[in-house]
């Protein structure tokens, strides 16, 4: 039997797609939104809301917000965020909403793919990100694509009433 490759793509969230994925049930999903630390998550995700702040996005000219697509299948989102285009830098945040594609390297393949996006479609020079010290995947998987951590801010962040460290990455797209 011969594997089916899958194909790891990413396509810009137009505030229509909110209604034709799975966005709004992975926010509104603890477990998915345990590390994302955005504190609007932690009450009740409200429809308007969100679609104010994918509008927000779309409309950006110092952001851009991508749905991650495994073949056919939405799977999560992938944001490159606060571009400061003098410096050309920008931060990332990653959301595999889909937890049956979790621990199976898709975060990496995406990190990959924003990293060649960042450099040869946005021009930029270095990325950075921040995580949870508890988040071990997304460490291992910012590392395996050349990020390095540059600082950790101890027990900055308040997860399940416990203080964890937030971790910070970056890497140096051009010199």
């Amino acid at each position: 039997m011969r594997e089916i490759k899958k194909k790891i793509s990413i396509k810009i969230f137009k505030p229509s797609y909110i209604n034709k994925t799975n966005y709004l049930k992975w926010l509104g999903d603890k477990i998915v939104t345990k590390y994302l630390y955005r504190d609007d998550l932690d009450k009740t995700i409200k429809k308007k809301e969100i679609l104010k702040y994918v509008t927000n996005l779309y409309r950006s000219k110092n952001d851009f917000f991508y749905l991650i697509y495994v073949n056919s299948n939405a799977i999560g989102t992938v944001k490159i965020g606060h571009i400061d285009w003098k410096a050309k830098t920008a931060d990332i945040g990653i959301m595999i909403g889909e937890k049956n594609y979790w621990n199976k390297g898709y975060a990496t393949k995406v990190i990959k793919l924003i990293i060649t996006v960042s450099k040869k479609k946005i021009n930029l020079r270095k990325l950075v990100a921040g995580t949870p010290g508890l988040n071990h995947g997304m460490i291992k998987a910012f590392k395996k694509n050349g990020f390095k951590i540059e600082g950790k801010r101890i027990k900055q962040l308040c997860i399940a009433k416990k203080y964890v460290d937030h971790i910070l990455l970056g890497k140096f797209l051009k010199k």
